[in-house]
C-alpha cells in the first residue's frame, strides 16, 4: 500500500511548489509509513510514501531512477515469478519490476502483470509524464488539470488541497445523483477539474506552451474475445480454477491472519470459505447487527452467515447498532462522498483490532463473475436459442402453452426489454424536490445512459461500476492501516466471466448458474439455494411510532450544516425549510425522508471535503515533513 503524488506548474518551481507538495504529501502519508521521499525539478515535484505488508517481498525506494526516467509507483504484484527476466532476481521489488517492464515493453508490457498498481513515470529530459493503472482500477490514481497546473495523487483529497485549484462541482454528476439517475463514471469525479486515470490504460502528458495535453492509451479491455468450451462442466471447472488461483496468489502475497467480510451473499461467502479451504487463518466481520442486540428475523442474512460459520468453524464479529458514525465525525475525518463509508470503516477498525492487515472482499462478483443474468442479456448477445428455450420452459404444464409462450415472448421483447434500456431511475429521485428549479431546467437534457449492470456487465464495468467501492476501500484501508484485496477483480477472472456465453449464468433451475455450480461442493445448502440475498438486518427495522419529529429534526439539522452560499445555485432551501410530514407517518414517508437525508448527507460530505481538505494541511504540523 503506497501513496504517490506530483505537481507540474507553469509559473512555479523550487520552494514555491512546497505548499502544493505539502498538501499532496499530507493526504498520501497514510498510504505508506515505511519510507517517504520527494524530488524537485524545473517546475515540477514528485513524491511517494511507500509501505509493504509482507517481509517476503523486498521494499523498493520511494523514487526510482533508470535510463533517464524517474518513477513513483504503488504496486503489489501477484505473478512476480512470471515477470522476472535476466538481471532481475527475487530481491527485485514490485516497484522495480513494474518500472523495468514498462521501460522495456511500454504499455504492452502491462497486459500480463497480475497485480494492483498505479504509477507515474517521468522522462526527465523531455518532461513527458505517463500515468498508468492496473487492469480494473483497484488502486486509485487521480489527476487535476487546468491551464496552469497539472497534479496527480493516490488520494483525491491531495488534489482538492492544492493552492489555487478550481474546485467547481461537476454539475452533471451532482444532478444525476440527486435525481436518482445512474451517475457512474470511469473517469469523472464530483469535482469538475479532478478526474481519474482510466483503468487498464496509460495517460501520457506532454507539457506544451498552451496547456497540459494528455493522451490516453488503453492496453486492456475485458471481453474482447469469445470463449467457447465443450460443456457446462468445463466452464464451471475453469471458473473454479481461476477464482481459486486468484485467491491463492493474493494469500501468498501477505503473511499472518487475513480478514474477510461476511454478508450472507454468494460472493463474500465463497471468498471466506476459500480462505479456510486454502489453509489460512481468517477473522471475519459482518455489517449486520449482532443477533445479541437485534434478534434474528424471518428473512435475515445472518442465518446464512451462521451456516457458513458452523460449516467452516468461523467466528464472526458483528456490527453494533452504536457504531454508525454521526455526521460530525465524518466532518472531522474529511471524506469524499463515497457510499458505505461507515460500514467499510467499521470493518477496517474491527479487523485491524484483531491483528489483521489484509481484508478480502467479495466485491466485484456482482459486476460480472457471479452475475445475475436476465433474458434481455441473452437477446442483446444474440443467444436466441437459449432465450426462446427459457420462455418455452416457463410455460410448461400450462393450458394453451403455445399461446402463452407467444404472449410471454411479446411481453419480454416489447415491455420488459425496453424498461431495462431506459435510463436507470432509483428511489432516490425524491431528492429532486430539494433542487433549485432553475438548476433542474438547465440540466434536464443531461445525458442519462441505462444502467448496464442489468444486462451488459461488460459495459457496466466500462461505466465505472466498481469505482466508488474501490476508491473507498483504498481510502479507508489507508486510514486504518489495512489493505483490501479483491480476488474477483483479478483481470483473468473478470475477462473469462464476461467472455463466456450468457446462458451459462441463466438456466431454468435459477440464476448465477455457473458460479453456483462451480462452488456447489463447498457451499452450505442455504447459500447454494440463495437466489436473492436475504435482507440485511438493518433493513428489517420498522420506523418507530414517534419517528415523525425525529426525522424532521434530523433533516433540518442536516440542512443547517449546509453552506447556503455554496449551494445556492443547486438547492432550494425554501423548500427544505418548509419540509413537513403528515401527523401519521407511513413507511413510504419514512423511506422518502430517509433518502432525502442521505442525499443531503452526501452534499454535506462533498462540501466539507472541498472546504476543509486544504485547511487541514495548513493546520497540520507534520505536513512539512517532505
Amino acid at each position: 500500500m503506497s501513496g504517490i503524488f506530483g505537481v507540474f506548474h507553469r509559473n512555479l518551481s523550487g520552494d514555491a511548489l512546497k505548499p502544493h507538495v505539502n498538501g499532496l504529501f499530507r493526504w498520501n502519508r497514510n498510504y505508506g509509513h515505511e519510507s517517504t521521499d520527494t524530488c524537485y525539478g524545473a517546475h515540477w515535484a514528485v513524491g511517494a510514501c511507500i509501505e509493504h505488508f509482507s517481509p517476503s517481498f523486498p521494499a523498493g525506494t520511494p523514487i526510482l531512477r533508470k535510463d533517464g526516467f524517474l518513477a513513483v509507483i504503488d504496486a503489489v504484484l501477484y505473478n512476480r515469478e512470471e515477470l522476472l527476466t535476466d538481471g532481475e532476481s527475487k530481491q527485485t521489488s514490485d516497484e522495480e519490476l513494474l518500472f523495468s517492464r514498462y521501460l522495456k515493453l511500454g504499455a504492452d508490457g502491462l497486459k500480463q502483470i497480475n497485480g494492483d498498481f498505479a504509477a507515474a513515470i517521468l522522462e526527465e529530459r523531455t518532461g513527458k509524464l505517463t500515468l498508468l493503472r492496473d487492469h480494473v482500477g483497484v488502486r486509485p490514481l487521480f489527476y487535476y488539470a487546468d491551464a496552469q497546473m497539472f497534479a496527480f495523487s493516490t488520494d483525491i483529497r491531495g488534489l482538492v488541497a492544492l493552492p489555487g485549484a478550481d474546485l467547481s462541482i461537476n454539475e452533471e454528476m451532482f444532478y444525476q445523483r440527486m435525481m436518482g439517475y445512474n451517475h457512474l463514471s470511469l473517469t469523472r469525479t464530483e469535482v469538475r477539474h479532478v478526474l481519474c486515470v482510466q483503468p487498464g490504460s496509460t495517460y501520457t502528458l506532454q507539457n506544451t506552451p498552451v496547456n497540459f495535453d494528455g493522451m490516453p492509451e488503453t492496453y486492456w479491455k475485458p471481453a474482447t474475445r469469445k470463449i467457447r468450451l465443450e460443456s457446462d462442466q468445463a466452464y464451471q471447472a475453469e471458473l473454479r480454477r481461476l477464482v481459486t488461483d486468484a485467491m491463492q496468489r493474493r494469500l501468498d502475497a501477505v503473511p499472518g491472519p487475513v480478514g474477510g467480510e461476511l454478508s450472507g451473499g454468494l460472493d463474500s461467502g465463497v471468498v471466506d470459505i476459500l480462505i479456510s479451504r486454502l489453509g489460512r487463518e481468517g477473522r471475519f466481520f459482518s455489517w449486520s447487527y449482532s443477533p445479541e442486540e437485534y434478534p434474528l428475523q424471518p428473512v435475515d442474512e445472518r442465518k446464512i452467515i451462521q451456516d457458513i460459520c458452523d460449516q467452516e468453524g468461523f467466528t464472526c464479529t458483528y456490527c453494533s447498532k452504536d457504531e454508525n458514525r454521526p455526521l460530525d465525525e465524518m466532518f472531522r475525518l474529511v471524506y469524499p462522498p463515497y457510499v458505505n463509508t461507515t460500514h467499510i470503516s467499521s470493518t477496517a477498525i474491527a479487523l485491524r483490532e484483531q491483528g489483521v492487515r489484509v481484508i478480502f472482499t467479495g466485491h466485484g462478483g456482482d459486476e460480472g463473475v457471479s452475475h445475475r443474468c436476465n433474458l434481455l442479456e441473452l437477446w442483446v448477445h444474440r443467444e436466441y436459442v437459449p432465450f426462446f428455450r427459457l420462455i418455452w420452459q416457463s410455460t410448461e404444464g400450462k393450458k394453451w402453452r403455445l399461446l402463452r409462450t407467444v404472449k410471454r415472448t411479446w411481453m419480454q421483447l416489447f415491455r420488459e426489454n425496453p424498461h431495462f434500456l431506459k435510463p436507470y431511475h432509483n428511489t432516490a429521485r425524491n431528492a429532486a424536490e430539494m433542487l433549485s428549479p432553475v438548476f433542474c431546467q438547465r440540466m434536464v437534457n443531461t445525458p442519462k445512459p441505462p444502467l448496464y449492470f442489468a444486462f451488459r456487465p461488460d459495459l457496466f464495468v466500462g461505466q465505472g461500476g466498481s469505482r466508488n467501492r474501490l476508491d473507498n476501500l483504498a481510502i479507508q484501508g489507508a486510514q486504518y492501516g489495512v489493505r483490501y484485496m479483491i480476488p474477483f477483480l483479478d483481470y483473468r477472472v473478470l475477462d473469462f466471466a464476461l467472455s463466456i456465453p450468457r446462458e451459462q449464468y441463466l438456466r431454468r433451475s435459477g440464476n448465477r448458474y455457473i458460479y453456483r455450480e462451480a462452488f456447489r461442493d463447498i457451499m452450505p445448502d442455504s447459500l447454494y439455494r440463495l437466489n436473492f440475498k436475504d435482507t440485511a438486518s438493518q433493513r428489517n427495522y420498522q420506523p418507530e411510532e414517534d419517528i415523525r419529529q425525529k426525522l424532521l429534526d434530523a433533516l433540518h439539522d442536516m440542512s443547517a450544516k449546509l453552506d447556503r452560499d455554496f449551494w445556492k445555485d443547486y438547492l432550494d432551501f425554501d423548500q427544505l425549510d418548509r419540509m413537513t410530514l403528515p401527523e401519521r407517518i407511513t413507511f413510504k414517508d419514512y423511506v422518502r425522508v430517509s433518502l432525502m437525508f442521505g442525499e443531503l448527507n452526501q452534499c454535506c460530505v462533498l462540501q466539507n471535503m472541498i472546504k476543509q481538505a486544504g485547511r487541514w494541511c495548513e493546520n497540520d504540523e507534520r505536513t512539512d515533513a517532505v
